[in-house]
């Protein structure tokens, strides 16, 4: 009888155990549905170097491949494509990696060059690391070197820090 009672608490155990990895994989849940965002953070060579609380945006997916983005009011309605394989969603010109389980969905967004380059100025050190960019008064691109390849990065607002990846967090909704 003892011997049952183990074998049973036993398959209890791995199919609680077994339901909580599908849930954390970071692939099981759909898209399709209603997300709020919740957090922005902005990471420079791995590191978060800003975060702040960022819940001016929902994202509505429908199965057609529609998406309504709502931000402050503003309700632009565009097409998507989401690539579940290679977990890139694209949509309004942009292109995003992509983390989603069934309550979480995070999207990340390295940043890009604008344009191309006519001249190198020297612009900032950032955490030991020399920030160049394209105009001497008005810069529209910034970057650094990693060995010979450019890393573009973005400028903060406020000017103190400088990032070279966008991650925005949001939560279900419905």
């Amino acid at each position: 009888m003892k011997k049952i009672l183990y074998a049973a608490m036993l398959l209890l155990g791995l199919n609680i155990l077994c339901s909580c990895n599908k849930e954390n994989n970071g692939s099981s849940g759909s898209i399709i549905g209603e997300w709020q965002s919740t957090k922005r953070e902005n990471i420079f060579q791995g590191s978060v170097v800003g975060s702040e609380n960022q819940e001016e945006i929902r994202l509505t997916f429908y199965d057609d491949n529609i998406l309504t983005l709502n931000s402050n009011g503003n309700v632009p309605t565009m097409r998507y494509q989401y690539d579940e394989k290679m977990k890139v969603l694209s949509f309004g010109g942009m292109q995003f990696e992509i983390f989603l389980s069934s309550k979480i969905l995070t999207l990340s967004r390295k940043m890009e060059l604008y344009k191309a380059l006519d001249k190198e100025y020297k612009a900032a050190m950032y955490k030991g690391t020399q920030i160049y960019c394209d105009g001497e008064y008005s810069p529209s691109n910034f970057w650094y070197y990693k060995g010979d390849e450019k890393i573009p990065v973005g400028k903060a607002g406020n000017g103190d820090y400088f990032y070279e990846e966008i991650k925005i967090y949001f939560s279900r909704v419905k």
